[in-house]
């Protein structure tokens, strides 16, 4: 049987073509209109109108059930939210093109079209109907068929067990049968989304197969762009990009013919196998680019880099130290704000590049000259689809910029002295010189313009902190019937006004969170001290999170570093913060897993000793601002689908101590053995290195890298030992020779 709604739906629209057309009345019925019959056909067509678009309600909310939403109250409302919105939509563009076609055509012609159209929509959800129909039909007798031959070996099942013979019905054991082929068969899980089910195969397809030292070219590989077709690397001067075109995860699948892969998961080092350490390279990368970039002198930061949404452009960094004797005075304290020089700090000169992927070109570059940004893992600059944004610790200014669609950087502005172009006119005009030039007197002392270093009134940026800081104490205060929190905020005004920009990031296309910080943790290097001054000033630890609106000029908000607030945002929509690149986020906030980790190692901080509630919110929030680009879009690191030691790799890709054994992938549905990872343990042993433990000695520590292909079962893991780079290969293998 057609389902009700259906054959509801298709005559409340047949119904509504006639009244349209009955309501001009068409040039072909020769009726005379009236006042009642207009009246009517007016109301029959409001009837009908909701016999036809009523039922769509429930179908768009039985496909939301079908695609792997809940069956709740949450998926009820948001499937209502959007069918409100459209019928909105539609009631505003509805009179505007019955008003178009009234004006051009005439009334009569344009409720003959309308009624047309709604008859041919009538007709198109009668097809709709039989063919699902037809094809509801076919499914029931196939499960018809499927449940009888299923009683059937059930039965026979039991009489072999009722003679003592061994059941021939075995349930199949293949992982890869029951996830992929079961799934993409009905297509649709009835409890989970398709995001969960599509990654299952990455359950079976695992990079079982480790390859240890990979003869490699004497670069420093980075990450592969999140389209996975490049390899990135920088040269080993750090002068130039080196660009490696990705030549796919069966590539040396003839040079690999010889060598099994049932009695060991890994090729040891060795003479025998040299010829394919030689040669593994190149079966999977070809040299594609290499674009030299610095050629001021400079060297780019290997940690520093970031692609494009798009994946079509790279954005590199270098620098070079400059001294007092090359700047002068006005080049290193450019705001009244700038932080003075220390000891342990120098002044740099910088340059961001962007470089065009597929052409090997740089398209554009833009410079700071005596400046303190710091570029490593990518800590003072964010990238947010076109937008990018670059914080200036030095002269506390934020820069963003649009990135053109061919690759070149346009200045936005500078968000610090001023925060708008509105702010720099403002302030000239408060000056009222050329009043005083227009009479012919001598301009005042108050009113010269003066360096902006001296310049005594607070910038645009931290004017707007303070404003909202003393309207919220004035709030509280009104709130509670208690001055305190007024009284607190003047009490704390000095440790507002010392404090500076340290870490920034894009929340979205308008947004910017900034976390501030007492100026002497910049100033002063020596951890000591600084613990040494938090102690003595426990309950002034100013440490802030703004919310920043930068294209309206509004501070949404300001948080503490003890916020319960900005916590349970961070925690429940953690990818909002981390936006991550590439098909695969694995997060507190949505990953049952993530969240288990994450709980134990906020309990862990709460029970350390010294450890309260508050400690732990202030641990975990010094992650925000999040780096941009940091995490690792790769299935292999989804806790749902597999389990590892964290402390050894993670989807964070900063370099990690070497594991002593090789790093092992359960299965999370099985909890069997899914593959290892070997990187180097079986070399470290014919060397006869000695353990880690023997050295303290920090330079003999043993570091590693993960590079993960966003797609494929193929990772890179760059081993160092001293001032040795060993390259392992850890890629899919099946030869059961």
């Amino acid at each position: 049987m057609v389902p009700n709604k259906f054959q509801i739906m298709a005559v409340g629209l047949l119904l509504l073509g006639l009244e349209f057309i009955f309501l001009g009345p068409a040039e072909m019925i020769p009726i005379e209109t009236n006042f009642t019959q207009t009246a009517i056909v007016m109301a029959l067509i409001g009837i009908s109108y909701s016999i036809a678009f009523i039922p769509t309600f429930e179908t768009l909310n039985n496909l939301a059930i079908q695609n792997g939403f809940p069956d709740d109250v949450t998926t009820y409302s948001l499937v209502s939210g959007f069918w409100t919105a459209f019928c909105s939509l539609g009631e505003i563009l509805g009179p505007m093109f019955g008003g178009f076609l009234t004006e051009n055509f005439g009334f009569k012609r344009s409720s003959t079209v309308m009624g047309v159209i709604a008859i041919i929509m009538a007709f198109v959800c009668g097809i709709t109907c039989i063919y699902y129909d037809e094809l509801t039909t076919h499914d029931s007798r196939k499960n018809h068929r499927h449940q009888r031959q299923k009683s059937t070996s059930h039965n026979r099942a039991g009489s072999n067990r009722h003679y003592g013979k061994q059941s021939s019905v075995v349930r199949p054991r293949n992982t890869l049968t029951n996830n992929g082929i079961q799934y993409r068969k009905y297509y649709l899980h009835p409890r989970f989304h398709p995001f969960v089910y599509n990654n299952k195969l990455y359950q079976n397809v695992v990079p079982n197969f480790s390859i240890e030292r990979a003869e490699h070219p004497n670069c420093f590989l980075r990450k592969f762009t999140y389209d996975g077709r490049y390899l990135m690397a920088f040269s080993s001067d750090i002068t130039s990009v080196v660009l490696y075109k990705y030549q796919g995860a069966a590539a040396a699948a003839q040079l690999l013919q010889t060598i099994p892969s049932g009695n060991k998961d890994y090729l040891s080092y060795g003479d025998k196998n040299a010829a394919i350490r030689r040669k593994i390279f190149r079966c999977f990368f070809k040299r594609h680019h290499t674009i030299t970039v610095a050629l001021d002198g400079g060297q780019l930061s290997r940690e520093c880099s970031l692609f494009t949404e798009d994946n079509r452009f790279l954005i590199v960094a270098s620098s070079f130290a400059t001294f007092e004797s090359t700047n002068s005075f006005h080049d290193r304290y450019q705001t009244n704000e700038s932080i003075p020089m220390s000891h342990r700090s120098t002044y740099e000169n910088y340059k961001f590049h962007i470089i065009d992927i597929d052409a090997g070109r740089v398209v554009d570059s833009i410079e700071f000259n005596t400046d303190k940004i710091q570029i490593a893992n990518n800590h003072g600059i964010y990238l947010y689809k076109n937008i990018f944004a670059i914080l200036s610790v030095q002269h506390q200014i934020i820069h963003l910029y649009y990135i053109l669609p061919n690759g070149e950087f346009i200045f936005n502005r500078k968000i610090g002295r001023f925060c708008s172009e509105e702010d720099r006119l403002l302030f000239e005009d408060s000056l009222m010189q050329p009043i005083y030039r227009r009479l012919n007197q001598p301009i005042p002392v108050s009113h010269r313009p003066v360096a902006a270093f001296r310049e005594v009134p607070f910038n645009s940026l931290k004017h707007r902190i303070i404003t909202f800081a003393f309207k919220q104490a004035k709030r509280r205060s009104i709130e509670n019937g208690s001055p305190k929190p007024l009284c607190q905020f003047y009490r704390d005004f000095d440790y507002l006004v010392n404090l500076r920009m340290i870490k920034m990031q894009l929340l979205d296309e308008e947004h910017l969170l900034i976390k501030y910080e007492q100026e002497y943790s910049l100033v002063t290097y020596n951890q000591h001290i600084i613990n040494k001054y938090d102690a003595y000033n426990q309950t002034k630890l100013w440490n802030l999170f703004v919310v920043y609106n930068w294209k309206t000029t509004k501070v949404l908000n300001i948080y503490p570093q003890h916020s319960q607030t900005l916590l349970y945002a961070f925690e429940n929509f953690c990818n909002y913060f981390r936006q991550p690149y590439g098909y695969y986020p694995c997060s507190p906030s949505n990953n049952y897993h993530a969240h288990v980790a994450y709980k134990e190692f906020k309990q862990l901080i709460i029970e350390n000793r010294n450890g309260n509630y508050n400690e732990a919110i202030r641990c975990i929030l010094s992650l925000l601002p999040q780096h941009a680009q940091l995490l690792t879009p790769s299935p292999y690191l989804d806790l749902s689908l597999f389990s590892y030691d964290e402390k050894v790799i993670s989807s964070n890709d900063k370099p990690r101590h070497t594991s002593e054994v090789p790093i092992r992938f359960f299965n999370r549905d099985t909890g069997m053995l899914s593959f290892r990872m070997h990187t180097g343990q079986a070399f470290m042993q014919q060397q006869r290195f000695p353990p880690l433990q023997n050295h303290p000695n920090p330079t003999n520590r043993q570091l590693i890298a993960f590079i993960f292909h966003p797609t494929d079962p193929f990772i890179i893991s760059v081993q160092r030992y001293n001032s040795q780079y060993l390259l392992h290969f850890h890629i899919r293998h099946f030869n059961p020779l």
